[in-house]
């Protein structure tokens, strides 16, 4: 008699695409639009770089279907700098397992989903701040950079302050004395 064994050499695959999903992404909560995250040279790893916005966002592994998905182990994790452990939701059996991720600052991401670990999924966050922010508008004097750009005083990272006397008027932040930096202003209409 001959017995013979085999042994698994490689961590189970829960995903061989990921997608961005929620509130915090350009799709919103509309599953059709779902961002996709694109796999890197090691298998079992997705990356994805891009602005979000302040709101929520989970994982899903399939751009049709909102199971499985990760998301991060306990509630209300916030997006911050750094390595999170990932929760994966098999099914809809265990209440309040499908927790997301809370984007609490607009800026720049680098998201990378590690599943090579089948028993201990991983994301790490990293967050990019802008370095400089300035002020511009009729509430400072007019749209001309030279003239009323007012640049701010960096504090901390993502933390910009000015003092100066405010005028009736729109203004606008943007992070370079250009017109098609990156801009920030309010996200309602004050009308």
């Amino acid at each position: 008699v001959v017995v013979l064994g085999a042994m698994l050499l490689s961590a189970p695959v829960f995903a061989t695409e990921l997608y961005l999903i929620g509130d915090a992404t350009s799709a919103g909560w509309t599953i059709e639009s779902a961002v996709q995250m694109y796999d890197t040279v090691t298998p079992n790893v997705f990356t994805w770089t891009g602005d979000l916005k302040i709101g929520e966002l989970k994982f899903l592994t399939q751009k049709d279907a909102w199971i499985p998905s990760y998301g991060p182990v306990t509630v209300d994790e916030e997006m911050v700098t750094g390595d999170v452990d990932l929760q994966y939701r098999e099914d809809d059996k265990t209440p309040g397992s499908d927790h997301k991720f809370k984007v609490t600052a607009c800026v720049w991401y680098t998201l990378v989903v590690d599943l090579t670990d089948a028993e201990k999924p991983s994301l790490n966050v990293s967050v990019f701040y802008p370095s400089t922010m300035y002020l511009i508008g009729p509430a400072v004097g007019g749209w001309n950079w030279d003239d009323f750009g007012q640049e701010m005083n960096w504090e901390e990272e993502g933390v910009f302050t000015w003092k100066g006397d405010l005028k009736e008027g729109e203004f606008k932040f943007f992070e370079q004395k250009d017109f098609l930096a990156t801009a920030y202003g309010a996200n309602i209409d004050s009308t």
